[in-house]
């Protein structure tokens, strides 16, 4: 067997390894998965990995200008759910918008326990089905918008579906500033798994691999 066809496959085996201990923890970390800040748009960073995906972690750097947006999948829809209610020490809320980037829920976050900040929640009121879905994280003070204007209106700080101006429309950038100082969040999730299924590909991927080479090497 030649040397570049064992580095070809060892590369392949050790990715499908690397993929395959993200996906065990169920986590998508903005920087140590995703690279770095998501964009604060859709498709925003593609959540890659096998099996639900229970939480997503990131910070909001830049309260002003730093919504941040993850391409997931609903699962169950009946089951889905998103809350950063204990799991993060800033103002936050969060937005669901469909794969055509339209509104789906927006929760402007309520102060659930005091001394501990707004923290926000969705649940599957509003998710009409499963399949890809963007799920994004913001200050409070930002809002999404569409050519139309204000996608959700101001208030009342409750879950709900789209119902300002802007609601028929998709989302194309958020209103500034936000408010409160920067820091990390969790989102805590449950119904939902990763945008692609990508260590279960690889595993195939890597499987024919080795096949085709000791085929290979028989010879």
């Amino acid at each position: 067997m030649q040397r570049s066809q064992w580095s070809c496959l060892l590369s392949t085996v050790v990715f499908t390894g690397l993929f395959s201990s993200i996906a065990s923890a169920q986590l998508w970390d903005e920087s140590l998965q995703g690279g770095g800040d998501a964009p604060a748009l859709p498709p925003g960073q593609i959540t890659a990995g096998q099996g639900p995906l229970l939480t997503i972690s990131g910070t909001i750097s830049n309260p002003d200008s730093d919504p941040d947006v993850y391409c997931i999948r609903i699962t169950d829809p009946a089951s889905f759910s998103a809350t950063t209610v204990g799991s993060a020490a800033v103002d936050l809320s969060l937005w669901l918008f469909d794969s055509a980037m339209l509104g789906v829920s927006h929760d402007g976050a309520i102060d659930s326990s005091p001394g501990t900040g707004y923290q926000a929640s969705l649940s599957s009121a509003f998710v009409p089905a499963p399949g890809i879905y963007f799920l994004a994280v913001s200050r409070g003070g930002v809002d999404a918008v569409s050519t139309g204007g204000e996608i959700w209106a101001d208030l009342p700080f409750v879950e709900r579906a789209p119902d300002g101006p802007g609601a028929p429309g998709p989302v194309v950038g958020w209103t500034f500033p936000g408010y409160g100082a920067p820091g990390a969040y969790a989102i805590q999730l449950s119904g939902a798994a990763y945008h692609v299924p990508e260590p279960a590909s690889l595993t195939l991927i890597t499987v024919g691999m080795i096949g085709l080479l000791a085929r290979r090497f028989r010879r």
